[in-house]
């Protein structure tokens, strides 16, 4: 299953729509290209990507101002995918500040499943969502990452997937 641009837009203005705006309106900036939300959230490389994603962190952020509540934990960003006529969401949260050394503690399954889960239930629009979710780091993190969440979750089976910024790409932008 790869990106799919056109789903990717609808589902974001269905998004907008149901939080009773229009794509052109207050969340207007909330639908950047891979690259710029890459940058946003510390990405530094000469990684040049367009394809637009939905950047859950923005529109959560409109949210709290508008209707003065406390933000809820989201991943920070989705896009669909689809393989012959099924869509799914992807959920993704980068983790690009992390390194291998203390701050890899933020790295914590209650916090990561929160995420996910808030991001389902506002998020997905009774689309389905992706068997796995993405944890975005440097290259030279993963490995530790990875293993952090396997213990974690006791070397079971989980959904969480670590991954560099450029393997992430050839899983779902290259074709």
């Amino acid at each position: 299953m790869k990106y799919n641009h056109v789903s990717t837009q609808k589902y974001f203005e269905n998004i907008c729509l149901k939080l009773g705006s229009s794509t052109s309106g207050e969340f207007n900036s909330c639908n950047p290209t891979l690259i710029e939300i890459y940058h946003e959230e510390g990405g530094i490389s000469d990684f040049n990507k367009t394809e637009k994603v939905v950047n859950l962190d923005c529109i959560d952020n409109i949210l709290v101002r508008k209707h003065e509540r406390y933000g809820e934990a989201t991943m920070d960003f989705s896009f669909i995918i689809t393989n012959d006529n099924q869509e799914e969401i992807v959920f993704s949260d980068f983790k690009l500040r992390t390194t291998s050394g203390s701050n890899l503690q933020s790295i914590n399954k209650n916090r990561i499943r929160n995420k996910i889960k808030n991001s389902t239930e506002t998020y997905s629009l009774e689309i389905p969502t992706f068997a796995n979710q993405f944890l975005i780091f440097r290259k030279e993190v993963v490995p530790v990452a990875i293993s952090r969440i396997n213990r974690q979750y006791n070397n079971q089976k989980h959904s969480i997937i670590s991954i560099d910024i450029n393997d992430f790409y050839q899983t779902f932008f290259s074709n």
